[in-house]
């Protein structure tokens, strides 16, 4: 399915350097059909070159021309005047697969000035390692293939869902959020076993080795994550005494609330970039 197509990305960042690695290690392309650039870090995209011999240019014309799939990788901040700059090189032949946080489908069309067949994507930073959770959404133009293309290139780089476009930004705050957050629990666990006195590589090594035989559990199980918290705790025990002072924190609806906050922040963002 993409076989020499050329697949040209506006943006050479860390998940965009992640789509380049696994569409290359699942053989689904050659690096001379993927063309990259950024604005001005001609340090990274030497970077790019040296490790995949990918096409590396700051022409806008080379890196559009004959170009099958534009892959829109840059900052929101520099949306607006990277679709101004490529406009006059993109047709409605072309699929843009956006990885770009805020932006509407219908505000990337109209940028472009044509009916753009647009599909948004919100990896997320384990895509690293090729276990990326990334929601994917059609915008009104994109067709059947184009949605089966971008689960093929999506999925070289961990699960894909396919979602709608009005779910996306909850998707954001959620899934594309979400290693901030388990982060975030991790550092606490490891300074509490620091403060316990434990020796920092044995706490670290538990704590990740928790965390993924977890996750492994509630995967391979159909009960609820409730039911399988339940089973840690015994009356009175150690397991309750810790779960009664997240409880008299608020823990879960703290969590609860930074996501909706998130999704709400995404929204915010869109319409500040698509005026």
């Amino acid at each position: 399915m993409l076989d020499k197509k050329k697949i040209a990305f506006l943006g050479a960042g860390a998940i965009a350097e992640s789509i380049i690695a696994g569409l290359l290690s699942e053989k689904l392309v050659t690096p001379d059909q993927l063309w990259i650039t950024n604005n001005n870090n001609v340090e990274r995209l030497q970077r790019l070159w040296d490790t995949y011999q990918v096409k590396v240019t700051h022409n806008r014309e080379s890196l559009l021309s004959s170009a099958d799939i534009v892959i829109l990788a840059m900052k929101p901040n520099d949306f607006s005047v990277a679709m101004e700059q490529i406009q006059p090189y993109t047709n409605e032949r072309q699929l843009f697969l956006s990885i770009v946080s805020g932006i509407p489908s219908f505000h990337i069309s109209k940028l472009l000035g044509h009916r753009a067949a647009v599909i948004r994507a919100c990896p997320n930073t384990p895509s690293a390692i090729g276990k990326s959770a990334t929601g994917i959404a059609a915008g009104d133009f994109a067709s059947e293939e184009d949605v089966e293309i971008a689960t093929l290139l999506f999925g070289t780089i961990g699960y894909v869902a396919h979602i709608a476009e009005k779910d996306i930004d909850a998707v954001t705050a959620l899934s594309g959020s979400g290693p901030a957050y388990i982060f975030y629990i991790i550092e606490a666990m490891e300074k509490a076993g620091e403060e316990l006195g434990l020796e920092k590589e044995v706490t670290k090594q538990l704590i990740i080795q928790t965390f993924i035989g977890s996750a492994r559990l509630i995967e391979s199980t159909s009960e609820e994550a409730s039911t399988l918290y339940r089973q840690v705790m015994s009356p009175q025990g150690v397991t309750e005494a810790g779960f009664n002072v997240l409880t008299e924190y608020k823990f879960q609806e703290a969590l609860i609330e930074c996501i909706k906050r998130g999704t709400e922040r995404a929204k915010e963002l869109g319409r500040v970039y698509s005026e």
